[in-house]
């Protein structure tokens, strides 16, 4: 009897486990899916640290770079000029310039010392550095002058008319004067050195006026003038004094005056000598006696002086 009721009894009961498991809190005969772990946090990441400038690439391509030429000069040297195939860029410092591709010439000149020259060849889309040697060779001077187109003379040449810009000169001694006509001569020696600059700024004094003076023996002034190729800044002025020309003393009225009477005072002693001699004598007197022949200036008609 038990035989036949447990196929049907097994599948009752293994139907009605479930449902006892759940109210007897049982574990169910399949295994719960297990919970998910929580993924545990990334670490941030730190920011990478940028890479050296140098290491950098460039933002553009090589090939479109510009070609350049950077040029400075060395040693203390001031107011050198660039040129870039002959043409004058500025005076240096300059920052890089743009060329072409290819050989050119690069110059840096200076009043005072030797030309640098030297070609170089850039190459596409790099920069190339030119360091010019600059060699002292001669002093460089400037002269100025308050009186315009004043006369620049150095050790005794002139060189021109005031201003006189970036004369070069060797090194050594130098005399310079500056004159101009109605002015005190400016003088100025001084010692030069190749790679210097002597500017030079002159002050011309106007000159006084002529002094004008009697003569002390005639009716004609005398003029007192200076000389200004006598003075110098340093030193007092000298002076020279010329007198006019004058016609000759015989065209004056005062030397036939004087002449008549001096030959008056000779002919009034010679006369009064004869009249003492012949009175001696008791011998009348004649005109020639006295003149040595007739002489109408006694008024002596007669031709004898009685007295």
């Amino acid at each position: 009897m038990l035989r036949r009721a447990l196929p049907l009894i097994l599948p009752a009961l293994l139907f009605a486990l479930p449902t006892l498991a759940q109210d007897e809190d049982l574990a169910p005969l399949t295994p719960a899916p297990k919970a998910k772990a929580k993924p545990k946090p990334k670490p941030k990441a730190k920011p990478a640290k940028p890479a050296p400038e140098e290491d950098l690439a460039p933002l553009t391509p090589a090939s479109t770079r510009a070609t350049e030429l950077a040029v400075k000069v060395s040693g203390d040297v001031q107011g050198a000029k660039l040129f870039i195939d002959g043409k004058e860029i500025g005076v240096l410092p300059q920052g890089p310039q743009e060329v072409s591709a290819g050989e050119h010439t690069v110059a840096v000149k200076r009043p005072g010392f030797a030309a640098f020259s030297k070609k170089v060849q850039a190459a596409k889309g790099k920069t190339v550095e030119v360091t010019a040697a600059l060699v002292a060779s001669a002093a460089v001077l400037s002269v100025s002058s308050d009186a315009p187109n004043a006369q620049v003379l150095i050790n005794g040449k002139m060189v021109g008319n005031a201003p006189i810009e970036e004369l070069e000169l060797p090194a050594g001694t130098v005399s310079v004067l500056v004159r101009k006509e109605g002015y005190v001569d400016w003088k100025q020696d001084l010692v030069v050195r190749a790679g210097k600059d002597y500017p030079l700024s002159a002050r011309l004094q106007a000159a006084a006026s002529a002094a004008v003076a009697v003569a002390p023996g005639g009716d004609r002034p005398e003029a007192t003038h200076l000389a200004p190729e006598d003075a110098v800044s340093s030193g007092p002025l000298s002076t020279e004094t010329s007198v006019e020309s004058s016609p000759p003393v015989v065209t004056r009225w005062y030397f036939w005056v004087g002449v008549v009477a001096v030959a008056g005072a000779i002919a009034a002693g010679t006369a009064i000598g004869v009249s003492q001699a012949n009175a001696a004598a008791n011998k009348p007197l004649t005109a020639v006696d006295i003149c040595g022949e007739p002489c109408p200036c006694l008024n002596c008609a007669a031709g004898v002086l009685k007295f």
